[in-house]
């Protein structure tokens, strides 16, 4: 029965994988190209403008480190410190795309407030 949760726990990361090869190609395309536009017009930059290249710089970091994870996903590499390195940075761009997007939320609301 252990052979089969390992078969079906392979096949999920299969899957996954197979989902972020597009993914990653989209998200490298339109991450780069919104780096590119917020580096383009930095002449009339807005404290938005600022969270949203933040923004765009933890999603880009994200989507550079996707490869690695999908190449986990199909040859199911041993645990190492490679491992854990991914990991990591896959839960601080979470969590940097998370606080950003509250920082832009209550600044939009102190905006609307007239604060």
């Amino acid at each position: 029965m252990s052979q089969n949760h390992t078969n079906f726990t392979c096949t999920v990361e299969e899957l996954q994988a197979i989902a972020y090869t597009p993914l990653f190609i989209l998200g490298l395309l339109l991450n780069a190209t919104a780096l590119w536009l917020f580096v383009r017009r930095r002449h009339a930059w807005t404290d938005t403008h600022v969270y949203m290249l933040n923004l765009t710089v933890a999603d880009l970091t994200l989507i550079i480190f996707l490869p690695f994870r999908i190449v986990d996903a199909f040859h199911c590499l041993s645990k190492t410190w490679l491992c854990t390195v991914l990991i990591s940075v896959h839960y601080v761009n979470m969590y940097a795309s998370i606080l950003t997007t509250t920082a832009l939320s209550v600044h939009r609301f102190l905006m609307v407030r007239g604060n």
